[in-house]
C-alpha cells in the first residue's frame, strides 16, 4: 500500500464525513473553516465562558473533562466551558518514535537534520525547531490535504496540519516527545470574535507538557481549545483524524475573553 494511495483514501473518507452545518454565505464547515461565533448575550461582566454548540457533544464533553481538566457543564444545546486558560492532558505520555505520519526516518530528513544542527546545534530546543518549521514551510496555503511529514519536507507547503506534522517529526528526531493536537483557535478583533479549526503541537519538556503553534510561531494559550489529538499515526490515521473532526463544534458563544 503506497503513501499516495493512503492519502487519496484519507481525503475521500474525510470529504464524505465532514460536518454539513451551513454558515453565512452557504460555506460548508470543514476542519479548517471559520466557525460561527457570537458573544454570550447578557453575560455578567468579567465572567469567562465558552459555549460549544455541537449536534452530539458527549464525546467532546468526555474529552475535555476527563482526558483534560476543563470545567464542563453539558446543556441541552451546548457545552459550557468555564475554565480560563489552556488545559493539558492529564497523563504525561508522548512518543519519540517515527511513525507512518511522522516519518522522520525517511531519507529526506537527513538534509533537514544537518541544516538544523548547523543553525541551532546538536541539541536544538523546542523554540529553535518551531522557528525552523515556520520558516521552512514557504508556501502557507490550503492546497494540501493532510501530508505525512516526509511529504511536507519535500514540498515545503501546507497549512496548520502540515506545520504541526513536520514539527512533531523534527521534535521526535531530536528526542523531544511530541504529538499533534487539533481544535479551535479563537481571535478577538476589537469587539468581534473569530474562530477557526486549527492544529498545533504539544510536547514534553523536563517532565511537563508544553504547547506551541508553529503556523503562527506562537505559544499556545487560552485562546486555543483542543478537541482531540492524533493518536493513531499508522496507515489508518485518517479514521483517527475523522473522529477528531466529528468533535468540532459548529458554533461558539464567548464571554470574558
Amino acid at each position: 500500500m503506497t503513501v499516495k494511495y493512503v492519502l487519496i483514501r484519507a481525503l475521500f473518507v474525510i470529504a464524505s464525513l465532514l460536518p454539513t452545518h451551513v454558515l453565512a454565505g452557504d460555506n460548508t464547515l470543514s476542519f479548517l473553516s471559520s466557525i460561527e461565533v457570537a458573544p454570550i448575550a447578557d453575560a455578567p461582566e468579567g465572567r469567562f465562558e465558552i459555549r460549544l454548540f455541537h449536534k452530539d457533544g458527549r464525546h467532546l464533553t468526555s474529552y475535555l473533562a476527563k482526558e483534560r481538566s476543563y470545567t464542563v457543564v453539558p446543556k441541552k444545546e451546548y457545552l459550557s466551558v468555564t475554565s480560563p486558560g489552556y488545559s493539558f492532558p492529564r497523563k504525561i505520555a508522548a512518543s519519540t518514535a517515527p511513525s507512518f505520519v511522522d516519518n522522520y526516518d525517511h531519507k529526506v530528513f537527513a538534509k533537514l537534520k544537518q541544516e538544523i544542527i548547523e543553525n541551532y546545534g546538536k541539541k536544538p530546543g523546542a523554540a529553535s525547531l518551531i522557528e525552523y518549521v515556520n520558516k521552512y514551510i514557504e508556501k502557507k496555503d490550503y492546497r494540501r490535504g493532510f501530508d505525512v511529514a516526509s511529504r511536507v519536507a519535500e514540498t515545503r507547503e501546507g497549512d496548520c496540519t502540515e506545520h504541526a506534522t513536520l514539527l512533531v517529526a523534527l521534535m521526535r528526531m531530536f528526542n523531544i516527545p511530541a504529538k499533534m493536537v487539533m481544535g479551535i483557535k479563537i481571535f478577538k478583533d476589537s469587539d468581534r470574535y473569530l474562530a477557526f479549526g486549527h492544529a498545533w503541537v504539544e510536547y514534553i519538556h523536563q517532565g511537563k507538557w508544553k504547547a506551541a503553534d508553529p503556523t503562527l510561531a506562537a505559544d499556545v494559550d487560552g485562546t486555543y481549545m483542543p478537541v482531540g489529538t492524533l493518536e493513531d499515526e499508522g496507515l489508518d490515521f485518517s479514521m483517527d483524524f475523522i473522529s477528531v473532526i466529528q468533535k468540532m463544534p459548529y458554533r461558539l458563544e464567548i464571554s470574558g475573553m
